[in-house]
């Protein structure tokens, strides 16, 4: 019967209805081989900071040579002491004269030598100020440094050639006819030590066996 033939879309229509068309799903295996593959990552180690080095011990401080058999003191030049006719027993801080060469009179130099821990010095002073009664202050000028010596070498206060005063101080070898192996000498306001280029006779006194002995020199 023709009535009974109604078109699809005409029901379609009379009803409101959407159709919507579901699209067949995709090959996996082509979606796959269509779809860009990331390259592989490479793993890469964080790179390792080498450990730094233990510090150095520190150096010790350097020790000081040891010098000659005492220590050397500190230089006597400008130490004053007063005197009337007589040597102070110490000059500057511990050191205790132990032979007069020289003691001048009426401010007058003074030579003499002094003695501290087995260290002997030559000392030259001369008046610095006068005060009443022969009472002077003295300054040292100059200094020289004693060589040590053994028992039987003696210290010996001489006068040099054409002179009356004690101005030298001499190092006499007993064993050897009592030879000179050292010799100082004022100059002036300086001390000096000989060096045996000009050999002359030095007018010596000097103690043997506790006994004071003159005799006259060669060196």
């Amino acid at each position: 019967m023709p009535h009974r033939l109604v078109p699809l879309s005409l029901l379609a229509a009379l009803c409101g209805c959407a159709v919507s068309v579901v699209p067949a799903p995709a090959d996996p295996v082509a979606a796959a081989a269509s779809s860009p593959v990331a390259a592989p990552v490479a793993m890469v180690a964080p790179p390792v900071t080498p450990a730094a080095p233990a510090p150095l011990p520190a150096k010790p401080a350097a020790v000081p040579a040891s010098g000659a058999s005492h220590p050397h003191q500190r230089r006597l030049l400008g130490a004053t002491y007063v005197r009337r006719d007589s040597l102070p027993k110490v000059v500057g801080i511990g050191w205790k004269t132990v032979q007069a060469l020289s003691t001048g009179s009426n401010g007058d130099a003074d030579l003499f030598v002094v003695e501290k821990n087995h260290e002997r010095r030559l000392l030259l002073a001369t008046a610095q100020k006068f005060w009443a009664r022969s009472l002077y202050r003295y300054a040292v000028r100059a200094e020289l440094s004693i060589p040590a010596t053994d028992r039987d070498i003696s210290l010996a206060g001489c006068a040099s050639a054409g002179s009356t005063a004690v101005d030298e101080l001499a190092l006499v070898d007993l064993r050897q006819d009592a030879a000179i192996v050292w010799l100082a000498r004022r100059s002036g306001n300086r001390l000096l030590i000989g060096d045996g280029s000009s050999p002359s006779a030095h007018s010596c006194r000097f103690p043997v066996r506790g006994q004071t002995v003159s005799q006259s020199l060669s060196g």
